[in-house]
């Protein structure tokens, strides 16, 4: 598992750095902001615990449950909300619908997923992401959103703004 390859975070100066392998599976890793070049300062979340020894490949247990709904997305942590977010699609998509999910903690638990965004069907869409630094400052209650539509030999980019009610 390529850990950061499927996202990140880093909160109070810690990176927590999420992968996926090849089964689907959400691994999640910790290391010092500062040391995210030294392997040996990385710990990994196995079976409920922080642990040095790195999973193996075929490795159970490896990463927090329901972190993700499967699909390209973006962790951030919210300060509005003090809560860890995960924003993406279902697995692989070409349709543009947003799942959310949230948790106290980079490792769990995380919520129940929410589809909470969905565009009329065009083409096809791909890498939907969520945007937090596009917001004016930090203590606003909403989220960017872009994905790329392909439709009829063109490709566009639209943003999203989503306000979220208090």
């Amino acid at each position: 598992m390529r850990y950061s390859v499927y996202g990140g975070v880093v909160v109070d100066d810690i990176a927590y750095l999420y992968g996926k392998n090849a089964a689907g599976t959400v691994g999640l890793a910790q290391v010092p902001a500062a040391s995210i070049t030294d392997k040996s300062a990385y710990q990994y979340y196995v079976d409920g615990a922080w642990t040095s020894t790195i999973p193996g490949v075929n490795d159970t247990g490896v990463g927090p449950t329901n972190a993700s709904a499967g699909g390209q997305g973006t962790y951030y942590y919210s300060s509005v909300w003090d809560l860890y977010v995960w924003i993406g699609q279902a697995g692989i998509s070409v349709a543009p619908d947003c799942f959310i999910t949230t948790t106290p903690a980079p490792k769990g638990p995380w919520a129940t997923l929410v589809k909470f965004y969905s565009a009329d069907y065009i083409s096809w869409s791909y890498t939907l992401q969520a945007h937090p630094g596009l917001l004016a400052n930090s203590s606003e209650n909403a989220i960017y959103l872009s994905y790329v539509v392909y439709d009829s030999g063109l490709y566009w980019t639209p943003l999203i703004y989503v306000q979220w009610e208090s």
